[in-house]
């Protein structure tokens, strides 16, 4: 692991304990943007700003740049202050019109931080009973939301997001857990039936808030994070949330059940991974740790792992390469477990990596789903996008089909190391 990145963790982990001194690492002026930009990667820039705020290596950077970063900083947490408001808000107005949806993530994650503000989230995800969701569409509207795809099948998307103008509130309302369209990881949802029995209420702001319950909840986290982890990556924030949850709420969690769950699906070495790398880099006297004790973590490697999680940044969105990428550890995971595109040629895999099947490509071009006929269409405008953000990137040599087939074959060795694929 490169310095910086140790100094990135190391100041993470100092500003989930704000109370503790902490010692400044004495970076130069490249050292410091580095990591200012890796946590600005993870998106969480605000959390590290405020920690290294009276290093006195840190203030000796330009004044403009240290500017810069700060500024930015506030943006981000005053954006957070005004969404949360408005986002609390909206869910006592859909309280009093009858509806009682179920905030996953973000918002009930955000506040297990010492400083909830300071750990950005881009939207709020609501769960609603499917046979709600046309009622419960018009109560979103009429709080003053807009549609993002104001023609979307309202009674049949997985779906569907809002944004409300002139504000950084962006709201995503799900019917199910785990899209049902999405092949192997439409089939999560089967360790979350009947969910909504299990809700449980936790208070925010003076709000009561609806939840998963815990086990369903932490279960939830690390599956989600799978779920990224195989299409493009993660970032560090997303295995803080977990600790942090596992940490809050061990007591409540049924682990037999989450472990059983995840060695059904091939994702109990990664999240093996996940908790061992939280031990060493961000929680380390978390106390859940013996709760999970016979899961042997210690034993895992995780430097891959967290190697790929640093250089990803949230969600994989790092690069193109690695975006694009997806296709290739996605067809890994769907050929049996058995055959990894890894050992496909170049032509082949850059084809299935574009030509994707209607199922695919209609959760990208929505009008597929009624015209099924233009997917040889749907085909030539993914290759018109693709080309258009090869062009916007630069002509560097990054972010080109051969490095997404590169990067892709890396990633597709890591999910056999960890045990996703054989």
């Amino acid at each position: 692991m490169k310095n910086v990145d140790s100094v990135f963790l190391s100041v993470f982990m100092q500003a989930l304990k704000p109370q503790l001194n902490s010692q400044d690492p004495e970076l130069t002026a490249d050292g410091w943007k580095a990591v200012l930009s890796r946590a600005d990667e993870h998106s969480i820039l605000p959390l590290v700003c405020d920690k290294i705020f009276d290093f006195k290596s840190f203030r000796l950077l330009d004044s403009s740049v240290r500017k810069a970063y700060q500024e930015n900083a506030v943006r981000q947490t005053i954006r957070q202050i005004e969404q949360e408001k408005d986002f609390l808000t909206f869910l006592l107005f859909a309280q009093e019109n009858g509806y009682d949806p179920i905030v996953i993530k973000g918002l009930t994650i955000r506040h297990l931080y010492a400083h909830p503000f300071l750990r950005p989230s881009v939207d709020e995800d609501l769960l609603i009973n499917s046979g709600q969701a046309v009622p419960f569409h018009q109560t979103i509207l009429e709080y003053g939301f807009e549609a993002d795809a104001p023609d979307a099948d309202i009674p049949g998307a997985d779906e569907l997001s809002y944004h409300k103008p002139d504000s950084p509130s962006y709201i995503e309302l799900h019917k199910h857990l785990f899209s049902t369209g999405s092949g192997i990881l439409g089939d999560f949802n089967q360790f979350f039936e009947n969910y909504s029995d299990r809700t449980v209420r936790v208070q925010i702001e003076d709000v009561s808030v609806r939840t998963l319950a815990p086990t369903d909840h932490l279960l939830y986290l690390i599956l989600h994070a799978f779920k990224h982890f195989v299409h493009s990556g993660i970032g560090i924030r997303a295995v803080c949330d977990i600790g942090l949850f596992a940490e809050h709420h061990a007591s409540d969690i049924d682990w037999e059940h989450v472990r059983s769950g995840l060695e059904e699906v091939h994702a109990f070495d990664f999240a093996r991974g996940l908790f061992r790398i939280a031990q060493l880099h961000l929680l380390p006297d978390a106390a859940f740790y013996c709760c999970i004790s016979d899961w042997k973590i210690e034993e895992i490697d995780t430097e891959p792992l967290l190697d790929d999680i640093l250089s990803g940044g949230v969600h994989g969105n790092s690069s193109l390469e690695r975006l694009h990428s997806s296709n290739i550890t996605l067809n890994a995971i769907e050929n049996d477990r058995k055959e990894s595109s890894a050992g496909q040629g170049f032509l082949s895999t850059a084809i299935h990596s574009v030509f994707l099947p209607l199922g695919k490509m209609s959760v990208h071009y929505p009008y597929l789903k009624k015209a099924p006929f233009l997917l040889p269409a749907a085909w030539i405008q993914r290759i018109g996008k693709y080309l258009q953000e090869r062009k916007a990137a630069g002509k560097g040599g990054k972010n080109t089909a051969a490095g997404s087939i590169r990067l892709g074959r890396s990633r597709v060795e890591l999910l056999k190391k960890y045990g996703i694929i054989r």
